[in-house]
């Protein structure tokens, strides 16, 4: 059965085992009403909720990693939650951080 999907997002940080492979892409199934979380198809094929902010696993220590967009709906719900209200900003940011590091 094809899943309907919200939209793909990649990954950017350390392998995680079972869960997230650098600069892979996922596709994102929904965004839980209750927590925020995102519905997220992994590494194992199936579907869990991860944290759209500090992305792993639950039971694990943070060990950094970020989400980038791939593609979002046309209510831009993934960069509502993600990068908050004001996507641009954060990607600004983004750029500010990569320009100081030189």
């Amino acid at each position: 059965m094809k899943r309907k999907v919200l939209g793909k997002i990649r990954y950017l940080g350390p392998d995680i085992v079972v869960t997230f492979t650098n600069e892979k892409i996922y596709e994102v199934l929904e965004i839980d009403k209750l927590t925020g979380l995102l519905r997220i198809i992994d590494n194992s094929d199936d579907d869990y909720l991860y944290s759209p902010i500090e992305p792993g696993l639950p039971s694990e220590e943070y060990k950094g990693g970020r989400f980038e967009i791939v593609e979002d709906d046309e209510k831009g719900s993934l960069s509502k939650v993600i990068y908050g209200k004001a996507p641009e900003k954060s990607k600004r940011n983004d750029v500010n951080i990569a320009v100081a590091g030189k």
